[in-house]
């Protein structure tokens, strides 16, 4: 039989936002020092042999038009994943980590295959360099934004003994990704372990485990991980977290810490939600919260935001715009949260059907072609609670106002949506809702 290869796209994320200042102090003179060594070595090195450095992005070279793309992508991809479950339940993915995972496929895609992709992806009107180039200076302006919040993404392709990528598709994954290349035996139970030791480094250990076995048929194994560590501008006073009543979709009632604080915050509010965001670091990555209004779900809310025949974001971009600073008695559930899910079905609902079977051409990825997607595996962790840097210099420098402002109670005190945002490129690293938020150990 032809077909008798396949492979799998697996994405692993790490959101984890929490940070103390005094955690940033403590290690303060040992990363100075190792900084400035490895800086050194590396500058010597490339020296020696000739090598230039990596060039730096500014945020003018992000092609905004296709970030813009990758939004409606993401709110298509998590309102898909919504309707597929029957009932309310935590979801939380990356759009960022799996966009990126899918394009190295999409690399390798020819044919109708291709042209599904595209359309599913929201990559259409793009050439393929063109796709690369868009990923590759977005990576780096994310990386660099800002110098409080970590973000490390990374790439990696995993091949069986014997199998040779085309030259053309290596390159672009070099070139564009920086995607680390290793053949390994699938048939022995090391090359398991390896892989999972490449995504614990990955995520800072949080993500543990993402391959639990091999398949003797598995060719190709490609791996994303996103970290992002990130610290309120304000933290949240630990004294101010109290164990108050959460409301579950089911109607029943639980006890959970909820986190305080009263301050200017950018806010929105209509007859649907009430949306604030709060700010990390230089205030570039803010958390958007939706919270329905009562009598409201979170699925009738993300329905009407994502749901647009038109593939827009329209209604979105009423609430990005439509943020005023306003005095706002906030309290939020402190949470961690474990996610997992395959992404399969949600990809073919998307229109992407022939990645998924014997009839996928992926014959730029390999010579011999018979290969096909037969898994893309999605893993989250996020834990947000009180603490993070404070940055007093930068505290609602970006929200000024001269009228006097009434104050606002918001009480997420019942299922949500947020959104990890990075502000300059309208980027969504990660979104989900939370239906039952458990509490960080």
């Amino acid at each position: 039989m032809r077909y008798t290869k396949r492979f799998i796209v697996i994405m692993t994320v790490l959101s984890l936002v929490i940070l103390t200042a005094c955690g940033h102090q403590e290690y303060a003179a040992d990363e100075d020092l190792e900084q400035s060594f490895t800086t050194g070595l590396l500058d010597s090195i490339r020296s020696f042999f000739g090598m230039e450095e990596e060039p730096m992005y500014e945020v003018e070279d992000v092609n905004l038009e296709f970030t813009q793309a990758q939004s409606v992508f993401s709110h298509r991809l998590y309102q898909t994943i919504m309707d597929l479950n029957e009932e309310e339940q935590n979801v939380i993915i990356s759009p960022l980590s799996i966009a990126l995972a899918l394009a190295l496929t999409y690399n390798g895609a020819d044919g109708e295959t291709k042209s599904e992709m595209e359309l599913a992806l929201h990559l259409q009107g793009y050439s393929i360099d063109e796709i690369n180039e868009a990923f590759k200076v977005l990576k780096n302006v994310l990386a660099h934004a800002d110098e409080q919040v970590e973000i490390n993404i990374n790439e990696s392709l995993w091949t069986a003994e014997g199998i040779e990528l085309q030259e053309d598709f290596v390159g672009r994954m070099t070139e564009y990704y920086g995607a680390d290349i290793t053949e390994l035996d699938f048939t022995i139970n090391e090359s398991v372990e390896r892989i999972n030791k490449w995504v614990r480094e990955g995520t800072n250990n949080k993500i543990e485990q993402i391959v639990d076995r091999l398949d003797p048929q598995t060719t190709l194994v490609l791996l994303n991980t996103v970290y992002f560590l990130g610290s309120w501008t304000i933290p949240f006073e630990e004294g101010m977290t109290q164990n108050k009543t959460f409301h579950l979709s089911d109607g029943t009632t639980k006890q959970h810490p909820m986190m305080a604080r009263s301050g200017s915050f950018a806010y929105y509010e209509n007859d649907q939600l009430q949306a604030v965001k709060i700010s990390y670091g230089e205030q570039l990555f803010n958390m958007h919260i939706l919270l329905p209004q009562e009598g409201h779900s979170v699925n009738e809310v993300s329905q009407r935001l994502f749901s647009s025949s038109e593939n827009t974001t329209e209604e979105w971009n009423v609430i990005l715009e439509g943020y005023t600073p306003q005095q706002v008695n906030l309290s939020i559930p402190r949470f961690e949260l474990e996610y997992e899910l395959q992404l399969n079905e949600a990809l073919q609902s998307m229109g992407m059907s022939k990645a998924f079977g014997t009839e996928a051409d992926f014959s730029k990825m390999l010579d011999s072609g018979g290969i096909w997607i037969d898994e893309v595996k999605h893993k989250t962790y996020i834990r947000t609670d009180e603490k993070g840097t404070e940055a007093a210099a930068s505290t609602s420098v970006a929200m000024p106002t001269s009228l006097p402002l009434d104050q606002i109670t918001m009480t997420v005190d019942r299922p949500f949506l947020f959104f990890i945002i990075e502000e300059q490129t309208d980027t969504i690293l990660f979104m989900g809702s939370i239906s039952n938020p458990e509490d960080v150990e």
